[in-house]
């Protein structure tokens, strides 16, 4: 299934706070009746006006994988640099 996933910080609190969304292009591919065929800018486009003309049912689309609290000064760049996983900094690595 195909997912994106998006890292958002939330900065405007004391404590910043971040969030990783994952979106389900599969199901908002069906839904909108988008086939990845042809050029693509054009189902590109297709999938962007079907998701600007249904933003109310975004949470169908997106869910939220996990909330936390980064420190002081960190920012999104420091969970995606080389050399460090991501998955594994946030706590959702299994070993």
């Amino acid at each position: 299934m195909l997912r994106e996933y998006f890292f958002s910080l939330i900065e405007r609190l004391e404590v910043e706070r971040a969030l990783l969304l994952v979106l389900t292009g599969i199901s908002i591919q069906g839904d909108a009746g988008v086939k990845r065929e042809g050029f693509p800018w054009e189902w590109r486009l297709r999938l962007a006006l079907y998701m600007a003309r249904h933003l109310k049912d975004y949470q169908k689309y997106v869910y939220v994988i996990k909330k936390f609290d980064m420190e002081k000064g960190e920012r999104p760049e420091t969970y995606f640099s080389l050399g460090i996983n991501p998955w594994k900094k946030i706590g959702l690595w299994i070993e």
